[in-house]
């Protein structure tokens, strides 16, 4: 999977220490995203007030489209890791809004 800071290329191929890294490095406003290549992701932004730092994650269609709010970077780093590993329990870390269109 591809990891994106701010829309540019942080990793073609990324562990979990670069996902660690990359939140870690984020500021107010500023986004990473954990892309596979058939445009599924997960991504995480960084607001200036806790309400607006959110988790959203995609996966085959916008039917599976949701978005959560976190106050630790720390699970964001762990739920990002999980859906690199293709483990789905970073489900139940959150509660999950769907976003719908």
């Amino acid at each position: 999977m591809k990891l994106l800071k701010n829309g540019d290329v942080f990793s073609q191929q990324t562990n979990q220490q670069e996902i660690a890294d990359c939140i870690l490095s984020l500021e107010d406003d500023d986004f990473c995203i954990l892309e596979q290549e058939n445009e599924d992701y997960m991504q995480m932004c960084i607001g200036e007030e806790v309400e607006t730092s959110f988790i959203e994650y995609k996966n085959n269609s916008t039917n599976e489209h949701f978005q959560a709010t976190y106050t630790d970077r720390e699970e964001v780093i762990t739920a990002m890791t999980k859906y690199l590993q293709n483990d789905t329990s970073y489900k139940q870390m959150f509660t999950w809004n769907k976003i719908t269109y």
